[in-house]
């Protein structure tokens, strides 16, 4: 495309191609995060269909971390089996209100983490550095 030379138009192309190329791969990481998530939903569901309180958790929350899963693979995969590989541990959740609360807790901790993943993924969270570079001047 560029053995011609450079151009406003063939740089502009160029991006639009770039640009579709990108929104596939985000549409295929998020169908693999969501199949991904599904699978492990079900693979706990011994655990969580004993504790209605943190499969609603879990499930108010997927999206965090399915979005999250899809923007940012190798750290969010290791969140999504951290939790999960909690939930396995736990036995007799639903005899263990202490245990099945700090399990939830983590799961909400683990959510919030996705979400600011996704956000500083998308450039939406400035890093410190950069916010007390940008107010010096104040």
């Amino acid at each position: 495309e560029f053995a011609q030379g450079f151009s406003p138009d063939r740089l502009k192309k160029a991006r639009e191609l770039i640009e579709a190329r990108l929104s596939d791969i985000q549409k295929l990481a998020e169908r693999v995060s969501r199949e991904n998530w599904n699978k492990a939903i079900e693979q706990a569901a011994p655990y969580l269909d004993k504790v209605p309180e943190l499969k609603q958790t879990l499930n108010d929350n997927a999206n965090k971390f399915i979005s999250a899963g899809a923007v940012i693979v190798s750290d969010q995969g290791e969140r999504v089996k951290e939790v999960f590989a909690r939930l396995r541990e736990a036995r007799d959740l639903e005899k263990n209100p202490t245990k099945a609360k700090e399990i939830k807790d983590f799961v909400l901790q683990q959510a919030k983490a996705a979400e600011e993943d996704v956000k500083r993924a998308n450039g939406e969270v400035q890093s410190d550095e950069k916010h007390d570079a940008h107010h010096e001047g104040d």
